[in-house]
């Protein structure tokens, strides 16, 4: 999609398997993850985001402490440089 009006924000859903897989880019470019998911997850992602020149992201949120959530987030960070990180 194209540039977003001031005040918008694109919410995306990826299918990441458990989790939330949630995706939002406002108009100033900050783009925010939400969970990673499982592997195909991950994967799904990351698909995503290179789809979509995606190299950095601003913030991602790791909504639970689940061991299977974090290896997925750190496959993704593996391509993808995250400037900041939260675990819930």
């Amino acid at each position: 999609t194209g540039p977003l009006a001031d005040g918008q924000i694109e919410f995306t859903a990826v299918d990441v398997g458990q989790g939330d897989g949630l995706i939002l880019r406002t108009a100033n470019g900050v783009i925010i993850v939400v969970d990673t998911g499982t592997r195909a997850g991950g994967k799904a992602i990351k698909t995503y985001l290179q789809s979509r020149g995606i190299s950095a992201i601003d913030l991602l949120v790791l909504t639970h402490p689940h061991a299977g959530i974090r290896k997925q987030a750190a496959g993704v960070l593996s391509h993808v440089m995250a400037k900041q990180y939260e675990w819930r």
